[in-house]
């Protein structure tokens, strides 16, 4: 192995840890030199019978050994053994003087120490012990003048010669780290024209697909995957559903798709997870209240550091027959599977998963919301005494008078016979429902002209209220209903809460 590949052999270095390399190759080589030089310096010191100072030398010979194997087992050992070099160092330098009366040789083995100092502890105490070493060796030059021995010249040289060498290793640091410094800006000016090119043409990249996308007729819609409420949508969504931007991101999906449920949306979403691409059919509402049928493609994706679902909607007004005929067949099937063939209010069915709605709604806006359960008083006397059609037309204008009453965004649906039961959301106080109890039955009592025909009736409601009541679907119905029968108890016509309020 070469002086140079030894000087520089040890654990790898990455580009960007030059500063560490040159700090490594200072040590590497600055112990290898002083290790060689005390060596024979040592021999000297045994010869002449200074045994102390000739083991005080092989020892720092050893520690310099050492110290070389410590440095290459760890980048950061560097840091951990410049402090007990500097110790030792200055145990040999004033064994220097305690040892020998060649005052001379003990200085030039200081400035020694002033070098190792300057160049590894820092500029400013290297300026101090430089003075400080120049005064002391003029004083010693002064003082005492020894005739020296061919074998003592050789001793005072060689710390003289070493430190040379540090100055011209501290030198080569200088220039070695100024190539690698060059180097370094080369290879950087390259990664950044490199970069900048590639950004250049990512962003012209981004901009065109932006383009197609945003102008696209194709309704493109980015929905957020817990709230399902809207955070984008492309020129060719707004212009199909007549809502601008902002007024989509306000509203969620349930509100443009009337016959969506949140059973069918939770399981596109389970769907999604396995599969790229999810096909469903469905039916927007656009901000006019008129329909259309559309065909979605979704899957899911990360907008703006949500997770979300990304819609590719498809309108087929003007797709074949065949396909409009389907939808209309579905959209018969939707109605016949969750709307009263009767009074076309929800069912049981499509109300279970609209209570479900209300309660995620409530869980995340932090407003109760209320149950009605209601059945008409004595309407089995209405059956008895005009026959079952008159029933049946007496039911649907109650469920037209409940829906007068009612708010767009409340739910009343029919679960069988003559109960009916609402959903009342966005509560300002557990009161609210108390009041739009009241105007149902004043709403129903108004007598109901049917072939000549005056039919009155009353109502008795049950109320329970979420989450003060239970926060369960099962058990907020069944609170109601409780209530509904303690309505009945004191006397029909009349609402009761579950607790009070």
């Amino acid at each position: 192995m070469s002086i140079k590949n030894y000087l520089q052999s040890g654990f790898t270095f990455s580009k960007i840890e030059y500063e560490l390399k040159l700090e490594y190759l200072l040590f590497n080589s600055g112990l290898s030199i002083v290790a060689l030089m005390l060596f024979p310096l040592s021999s000297i010191r045994l010869y002449q019978g200074h045994y102390l100072q000739s083991f005080i030398n092989f020892l720092f010979v050893f520690i310099s050994i050492y110290a070389i194997v410590y440095i290459r087992k760890s980048k950061t050992h560097t840091k951990k053994i410049v402090f007990p070099l500097i110790i030792f160092f200055a145990i040999l330098v004033a064994s220097s003087f305690l040892l020998t009366n060649m005052h001379l040789v003990g200085a030039s083995w200081f400035m020694i120490l002033i070098m190792t100092a300057f160049y590894l502890i820092g500029p400013k105490v290297g300026i101090y012990l430089t003075l400080f070493s120049s005064l002391s060796i003029a004083l010693l030059s002064q003082i005492r003048e020894p005739n020296y021995t061919m074998l003592e010249y050789l001793y005072v040289i060689m710390p003289l010669f070493m430190a040379s060498m540090f100055i011209y290793l501290y030198e080569q640091r200088i220039l070695s780290a100024k190539k690698l410094l060059e180097e370094k800006n080369q290879f950087l000016l390259k990664e950044v024209e490199l970069k900048t090119a590639e950004e250049v043409l990512l962003i012209q990249h981004n901009k065109e697909l932006a383009d197609v996308i945003s102008k696209s007729n194709i309704e493109l819609y980015i929905v957020d995957f817990e709230s399902d409420k809207y955070l984008y949508a492309n020129q060719g969504g707004i212009n199909a559903l007549g809502y601008s931007l902002e007024e989509l991101k306000q509203i969620t999906v349930y509100d443009t798709n009337p016959s969506l449920m949140l059973e069918t949306v939770n399981k596109l979403k389970a769907i999604s997870k396995s599969v790229p691409n999810v096909i469903n059919i469905t039916q927007h509402k656009r901000k006019d209240g008129t329909t259309y049928g559309v065909q979605s493609l979704i899957h899911s994706i990360e907008y703006q550091g949500k997770h979300s679902y990304a819609i590719y909607d498809v309108n087929l007004t003007d797709v074949h027959a065949a396909q409009s005929q389907l939808l209309k067949e579905k959209e018969e099937l939707l109605k016949k599977a969750y709307y009263d063939n009767l009074t076309k209010l929800p069912n049981r069915t499509l109300f279970n998963d609209r209570l479900k709605q209300a309660i995620a709604k409530s869980n995340r806006s932090q407003k109760d919301f209320a149950i009605l359960f209601i059945d008409l008083d004595k309407f089995k006397e209405v059956n008895d005494s005009f026959g079952h059609n008159v029933g049946d037309t007496v039911l649907c204008e109650v469920a037209n008078r409940f829906q007068s009453v009612l708010r767009d965004e409340d739910t009343i649906s029919r679960f069988g016979g003559d109960e009916f039961v609402c959903i009342i959301e966005q509560l300002n106080s557990c009161k609210s429902p108390s009041f739009l109890a009241q105007k149902l039955i004043d709403r129903i009592k108004e007598p109901i002209i049917i072939q000549e025909n005056s039919i009155f009736l009353t109502c008795s409601i049950g109320i329970s209220i979420y989450k003060k009541d239970a926060t369960d679907e099962k058990n907020l119905l069944h609170h109601a209903d409780t209530a509904m029968y303690g309505a009945k108890d004191r006397g029909k016509d009349n609402y009761q809460y579950y607790s009070q309020c």
